[in-house]
């Protein structure tokens, strides 16, 4: 009698499990490229179970010109197709994260790049705010070389947000870093999400679209690469009169430093 106790709960954990309610968000995301540009995009979160699958797709273009009042911008919309789109997805069981990804500036090739699910660790802030009618905290983490402020809600409790961000005890709601150059904010809350066609179990078995590489191999890939590029300009201009020296920064990258590249000058 004692044993099939034992099953019956872990029966009726197991199925808890499964009857979990999925959810869907719908976030606006920005990218300040520059002071005067900024790319903008459409962001939806995915989440049922064990798994989670983020997909980010671009609206358009913003170029901010200062006009003589300098409490009012001009704002220019560049409308242009792009027919790229970042997938992110997590197995929260297996401690798997794989990016689909292409890098447009120097690769220029899409990749699989797959790692450990990221821990990042949080500093839990005063202050309470509403975001879509719901109640959020505060809370701050330095991930892999930038700093954010994130504000997360108790009301759905899932340890999830846009792009790699995990670890809180809610949802997160908005994030952003303290440079100001990556925000993500909600737009839109399905939940429960009731939609039959959801069904990230199937989505994380294909998610291997392009060439599958490590977090690692992906970052000495892409080091690599920018390192003989500024090599060849290098090359093209030693018999030039002037000196001329040539570097890159990877400030603009969301993950400019990480655990495997700690600190690295392109020169």
């Amino acid at each position: 009698m004692r044993y099939l106790y034992i099953i019956l709960v872990v029966s009726n954990l197991f199925a808890q499990q499964k009857d979990k309610p999925a959810i869907q968000v719908q976030y606006f995301e920005s990218i300040k490229y520059r002071p005067t540009i900024v790319n903008n995009y459409d962001g939806i979160l995915s989440i049922q179970n064990e798994f989670s699958f983020y997909t980010s797709k671009f609206i358009n273009t913003e170029k901010i010109f200062k006009t003589d009042d300098s409490s009012d911008d001009e704002i220019i919309v560049d409308n242009k197709k792009v027919k790229f789109t970042n997938e992110i997805f997590i197995n929260t069981l297996s401690n798997e994260l794989t990016e689909n990804l292409f890098e447009e500036i120097i690769l220029k090739k899409s990749y699989s790049v797959y790692e450990n699910i990221p821990k990042m660790k949080w500093l839990f802030l005063k202050g309470d705010k509403k975001f879509n009618n719901m109640n959020c905290k505060k809370a701050q983490t330095t991930f892999r070389g930038r700093t954010y402020i994130a504000w997360y809600t108790l009301e759905i409790p899932v340890s999830i947000g846009p792009w790699k961000f995990s670890g809180l005890p809610g949802l997160i709601l908005s994030i952003e870093d303290t440079e100001k150059v990556y925000k993500w904010e909600i737009k839109k809350i399905n939940y429960p999400y009731k939609e039959k066609s959801l069904n990230l179990a199937d989505n994380f078995s294909k998610r291997f679209k392009y060439k599958k590489v490590s977090f690692k191999e992906y970052d000495k890939i892409y080091v690599t690469a920018i390192k003989d590029k500024i090599s060849i300009i290098a090359a093209r201009n030693k018999n030039r009169e002037y000196k001329s020296q040539f570097s890159f920064s990877t400030f603009q990258n969301k993950e400019p430093q990480n655990e495997i590249r700690t600190q690295m000058e392109f020169k």
